[in-house]
């Protein structure tokens, strides 16, 4: 025969803390469970830019040049324009070199003293520049040599202004334009100086 000996409540209560403190240790030391969330993936740090393509960056010197010399005719500063182009250089595939190109703009500034070009468009491409020009001027020189269609060679200043676009085509090298020819609007700009009918050719 068994006999059940009351238990206090103090027994109890320390019993059930005996119980719960061992629950829990039990479950601490088990594993972490397993994150069913991915951790988050860095990104890669994005590549630093790379160098700019030599060919690239030889046409924006290019560029460079032909909009500083430009520059340079615009503000009268002749011996600066004529240094950006080599000593053997040629227009419309003639020899001249740099001292026939120094002849034609002093002619050309000569016959008109407010010769300006100004750049629209400018492209590079390889060792060619291409540029569009709004060029202005008013006649109040004689024109010694052929310049701009040897059209005005001798002819009497008409204090007449002009307003025309060109089309410029360069070769350089080294930095120094080596080659050129252009398509000009010279009979447009014969019309504004009145010295062409307005519409048709003289006969």
């Amino acid at each position: 025969m068994k006999i059940r000996v009351p238990l206090s409540p103090v027994v109890l209560a320390a019993a059930f803390l005996l119980n719960h403190a061992a629950h829990a240790k039990t479950i601490n030391a088990l594993p972490p469970p397993c994150s069913t969330q991915s951790s988050p993936q860095t990104t890669p740090p994005a590549p630093k830019n790379s160098a700019e393509d030599p060919i690239r960056q030889e046409e924006r010197k290019n560029e460079e040049v032909i909009r500083n010399a430009f520059a340079s005719v615009n503000r009268g500063d002749l011996d600066a324009y004529v240094d950006y182009w080599d000593l053997d250089a040629k227009n419309f595939n003639v020899a001249i070199g740099r001292e026939g190109i120094r002849r034609g703009i002093e002619d050309i500034r000569a016959t008109f003293p407010d010769w300006h070009m100004e750049i629209t468009e400018l492209i590079a491409r390889g060792d060619s520049v291409v540029a569009r020009f709004a060029v202005t001027g008013t006649h109040r020189g004689v024109g010694k040599l052929p310049m701009n269609g040897g059209m005005l060679v001798g002819v009497q200043p008409t204090g007449k202004h002009f307003n025309v676009e060109h089309i410029h085509w360069f070769k350089l090298r080294n930095g120094k334009i080596v080659e050129h020819t252009a398509t000009r609007n010279d009979i447009g700009m014969m019309r504004q100086l009145g010295l062409l009918p307005p519409t048709g050719l003289p006969k």
